[in-house]
Order: structure tokens, then C-alpha cells, then sequence
């Protein structure tokens, strides 16, 4: 956001792009995001460039956009998919979520994928 990311990725001395996605943060809705995760995942491939979604998330809950996010990175070839933060809950004003809960096992599904790249 604010940037030529179409521009600064082609630049020889820029090896790879990575996004961040804080679609609360940035008063978006989930199409936007859906369409914004296309969008720079194809123009880094035209480009020649691997791209990460590098850090997204939210601290009001693991919200259900989550696993589509991974599918649609993974669908557009992401490079990498590194969540920032997936929380189920907030406990003592510190972010956690539990490995048996919803985003503990998006968790485990994202690096599943990741792992067999």
C-alpha cells in the first residue's frame, strides 16, 4: 500500500516480493483481499520473482478468511505463506492460540503444504 509494487519488483536488484495483508487494519473486505493475493502473486511470476505472503493476521479472533487466504496463496503459487498472527484468544493482553484449535490446525495444514514445495 503506497508503493509501485508492479514497478519496484522488476528492479534487478529486487530478488523476491513479499505482501503483508491486514484487511481490518485497512478497512478492506475479504473480495479485495481474494483479489489483491491474485494480483501480486501474478505480476511477481510475470516479473520472474518468487513472492511470500509474508505476514497477515488479526487480533480480534482467527477469523474463517484465514484458510481462504492459504488456499488462494497456495492456488496462486505463493512462494511462502507466513502468518503473523492467528489467534484464538487473548489471554493476561498476550496473542495465543492452542495447536488443537481451529488455527492451530490451519496451522499445521499451511506448513504441510509448505513443507511438500
Amino acid at each position: 500500500m503506497g508503493s509501485d509494487f508492479a514497478r519496484n519488483i522488476t528492479l534487478p536488484n529486487i530478488t523476491f516480493g513479499t505482501i503483508h495483508m491486514y484487511l481490518s487494519s485497512w478497512h478492506k473486505k475479504d473480495a479485495w483481499g481474494q483479489t489483491y493475493l491474485a494480483d501480486r502473486s501474478a505480476v511477481s511470476h510475470n516479473a520472474g520473482k518468487p513472492i511470500a505472503l509474508e505476514e497477515y493476521g488479526s487480533a480480534q479472533g482467527t477469523p474463517s478468511y484465514f484458510t481462504q487466504w492459504n488456499a488462494t496463496a497456495e492456488g496462486d503459487d505463493f512462494d511462502g505463506i507466513m502468518p503473523w498472527q492467528m489467534v484464538d484468544t487473548i489471554i493476561d493482553r498476550s496473542y495465543d492460540f492452542l495447536f488443537t484449535s481451529g488455527a492451530g490446525t490451519e496451522t499445521k495444514n499451511m506448513c504441510t503444504f509448505q513443507n511438500g514445495r
